[in-house]
């Protein structure tokens, strides 16, 4: 709006406030009605979103596999888990090894060790499946696995959430006797 030199406003400058307000006057009023939206709030309930999260997590599945010191944490779970079998049937082997086993015939077998680590790591043999002439042929067999993995470098529990928990797997330990 325009003063004349009396100090009156113009008809003209006016006018045309008169028409501008006409358009930005119902679309301040619009933006303004509009964004209320963005300032409210919402409550979320902790205990709601407690649940939510509880039920998002796959409760089967370990985040991380427990790890000796030679595995790479960073490494994908498949790598973290082959690597702990790895450590752990190398550390058997050893000491099935230092026994000097003999056996008269031919031997190539497969025992299965089913393995609870703890969340402190410390492993224990929750069950094993030996075919019976392995139990026939090498009696000791289950105290000597035991003492493999009592002997077994410490290990770091599995992790879930970046918190220690317990885990169970199954252990195949092949058993190949060497021909003189």
């Amino acid at each position: 709006m325009s003063l004349s030199k009396t100090g009156k406003v113009s008809k003209n400058a006016f006018l045309l406030w008169n028409k501008t307000s006409r358009i930005i006057l119902p679309a301040l009023l619009l933006m303004a009605m509009s964004s209320c939206q963005y300032f409210e709030t919402t409550k979320v309930d902790s205990e709601d979103l407690y649940k939510q999260e509880i039920e998002t997590i796959s409760w089967d599945e370990v985040d991380q596999y427990p790890l000796f010191l030679a595995c790479d944490e960073s490494a994908t779970k498949a790598q973290q888990r082959i690597c702990f079998q790895q450590q752990l049937s190398k550390a058997i082997l050893e000491n099935l090894a230092s026994k000097q086993l003999q056996v008269y015939k031919p031997m190539l077998d497969t025992i299965h060790l089913d393995l609870n680590i703890s969340d402190t790591g410390e492993i224990k043999i929750t069950s094993m499946q030996v075919d019976s002439i392995v139990s026939a042929r090498l009696p000791e067999i289950a105290q000597w696995l035991q003492e493999g993995i009592d002997n077994a470098p410490r290990i770091g529990p599995a992790l879930k959430r970046g918190i220690p928990v317990n885990t169970s797997m199954t252990l195949p330990i092949i058993l190949r006797s060497k021909e003189d």
